[in-house]
C-alpha cells in the first residue's frame, strides 16, 4: 500500500508547469510549428545532395611515354612538391602507360578552395622539374557531385546545324542567366574552323616556309591600339582594327617579298571555311539535335530550377521560335524529386495520424489499469 501511495505522489515539475501555463505552451507551438513550415519549403530539394569531398585529383598526359617513364619523371617530382602540404592525410598516385594520376586526401573540415589552390601552388613549384616537351601543364580538379546535369533540352527540326546552334545558343543564354543554374553546355554542335591547305611544291618552288606563313597570318590578323587623340575637351581612344571579317581576305596577305617577286598566300595555299572534326553526336526522327545540358548550382532548389526552365522554354517557343521547331526534355531529375518529395509528405503525415491512434490507445489502457487499481486498493484517495 505505501508503494503505491509513494508512486502517486510523483510530481514532475516541467508537465506541471506547461499543465498551469497552457496558454503559453500553445504559443509556443504555435511558433515552433511556423518555423518548421517556413524552414521545410524554403528548404532545398535535390535528387543528388552535394557531398563535400576533401580530395584533390592532378593528373598528367605525356603521350608516347612507358609507365616507368611516367613515374619517374612525372609522378615522382610532383609527389615530392605535393608531400610538403598540411593537412594531407594520404597521397596515392598511379602511373600508366601516358597517365599519371595522383590523389591527395585531405583532413575532414579542411577549406577545399585553399586546398586546391595549394596544391597548385606545388604543381607549379614541381614545373621546373617537368619534361620540357610536356604537351600541357598538370590538371588540378576537384570532383563535386553537384556538377552532373540536371535535365537535358534537346533541341530538333528541318533546319541546318548552323542554324540549331543558333537557336541552341539563344536558349543557352537565357537558361544560364537562372541564379539556380551553374552552366548550360551545347553538346551536338559542329565548330568553324578555317582552313588553310598549303601545297608544299610551290612552297618549295618560291621558298615559303611554315613559319613565313604562320607568322604572316598572326602579323596581319589583329586588333591593336592606336593611342588617343585630344579632341577639344575630350579625349578619345583610338583603335585599329585588323581582324579579317572574310575568310578570303586571308588570300591577299603577303607572305614573302624578295627583290624579284612578291609572293602572296594564294600563290601557295588555299583556305577554305568548314568546321572541326565532331567529337559528339545526337540525333532524334532522324533529325540532328543539338543539346543543351544544364546543371544546377550546389545548394540551389532543383525544382525551382527545372520549373524556370520550362517556363523559359515555353515563352521562347511562343514568341521567338518557330513552331515546326521541337523542343523537348529529357533526364529531367525533376520528375524523381517530385515523387520522392510526395512520398516523404505522405508518409510524414500518415506517421502522425498513426501516433495519435497509438496514443489515444496508450492512454485509454493506462487510464483502465489505474481504474483497476482504485478498485483493488481503496484506501488508495490521492488526486490523481
Amino acid at each position: 500500500m505505501a508503494k503505491i501511495n509513494k508512486q502517486i505522489d510523483k510530481e514532475f515539475k516541467l508537465s506541471s508547469w506547461a499543465i498551469n501555463n497552457k496558454t503559453t505552451i500553445y504559443v509556443m507551438m504555435a511558433i515552433i510549428l511556423f518555423l518548421g513550415i517556413s524552414a521545410y519549403f524554403s528548404m532545398p530539394r535535390e535528387n543528388f545532395p552535394e557531398i563535400k569531398e576533401t580530395k584533390i585529383y592532378v593528373s598528367s598526359v605525356f603521350p608516347g611515354n612507358t609507365a616507368e617513364d611516367i613515374e619517374k619523371f612525372i609522378t615522382t617530382p610532383l609527389e615530392d612538391k605535393l608531400k610538403t602540404l598540411s593537412n594531407v592525410v594520404k597521397i596515392n598516385s598511379t602511373s600508366q602507360e601516358d597517365v599519371s594520376s595522383i590523389v591527395i586526401e585531405f583532413t575532414p573540415g579542411v577549406q577545399i578552395s585553399k586546398a586546391i589552390q595549394d596544391v597548385k601552388d606545388a604543381v607549379d613549384k614541381a614545373k621546373s622539374e617537368l619534361p620540357n616537351d610536356l604537351d600541357r601543364d598538370p590538371n588540378v580538379l576537384e570532383v563535386n557531385t553537384s556538377d552532373f546535369p540536371i535535365m537535358n533540352v534537346n533541341i530538333s527540326g528541318p533546319y541546318s546545324e548552323q542554324e540549331l546552334k543558333r537557336f541552341g545558343e539563344y536558349l543557352e543564354d537565357a537558361i544560364e542567366k537562372l541564379p539556380e543554374i551553374s552552366k548550360a553546355d551545347l553538346a551536338g554542335t559542329v565548330e568553324r574552323e578555317i582552313q588553310i591547305n598549303v601545297d608544299p611544291y610551290k612552297m618549295e618552288a618560291v621558298g615559303v616556309s611554315f613559319g613565313d606563313i604562320s607568322g604572316a597570318i598572326q602579323t596581319e590578323n589583329l586588333t591593336i591600339s592606336g593611342g588617343s587623340i585630344k579632341n577639344g575637351d575630350f579625349e578619345r581612344t583610338l583603335r585599329i582594327d585588323g581582324e579579317f571579317a572574310d575568310p578570303s581576305e586571308l588570300l591577299n596577305i603577303i607572305v614573302k617579298t624578295d627583290q624579284q617577286k612578291i609572293v602572296y598566300l594564294r600563290d601557295v595555299a588555299q583556305v577554305k571555311d568548314t568546321f572541326k572534326d565532331r567529337i559528339s553526336y545526337a540525333r532524334s526522327k532522324n533529325l540532328p539535335v543539338i543539346t543543351i545540358n544544364v546543371t544546377k548550382r550546389s545548394g540551389e532548389n532543383l525544382l525551382d530550377a527545372a520549373d524556370k526552365i520550362k517556363e523559359i522554354i515555353e515563352t521562347t517557343k511562343a514568341n521567338r521560335f518557330p513552331e515546326n521547331l521541337e523542343i523537348s526534355i529529357t533526364n529531367d531529375q525533376s520528375k524523381q524529386t517530385r515523387i520522392q518529395v510526395s512520398d516523404l509528405e505522405n508518409s510524414i503525415i500518415f506517421g502522425v495520424f498513426l501516433n495519435r491512434i497509438y496514443f489515444k490507445n496508450v492512454c485509454n489502457e493506462a487510464t483502465l489499469v489505474l481504474k483497476v487499481e482504485l478498485h483493488l486498493f481503496p484506501g488508495v484517495s490521492q488526486p490523481i
